[in-house]
């Protein structure tokens, strides 16, 4: 699937989402319709602040091995959301 995204949205503007509590800071219902790439428990953010991340990248483990942490790397995200595990990344 990597593959298939690559250069998908170039020329445009991309905000990519960490999950430090500073992040509750801004309103990120701004980038409800920005280009964005949610990292990790990001669905937790599109829950509170109403948006959803056309992009979601899972990098730390513990979101796949982990049962509750798990659910917001499957469950909780959006349908329309392209998922990406980090060791797809270094196929690109």
């Amino acid at each position: 699937m990597i593959e298939k995204l690559k250069n998908r949205e170039m020329g445009k503007d991309i905000y990519i989402l960490g999950n430090a509590p500073s992040v509750k800071n801004y309103d990120l219902s701004l980038l409800n319709e920005k280009v964005t790439i949610g990292m990790n428990a990001n669905p937790l953010l599109e829950k509170e602040f109403n948006f959803i991340s056309p992009y979601y990248v899972v990098s730390d483990l513990r979101f796949i091995k982990h049962k509750e942490k798990r659910k917001m790397a499957t469950e909780m995200l959006n349908p329309k959301t392209k998922r990406v595990f980090r060791f797809e990344l270094k196929r690109v």
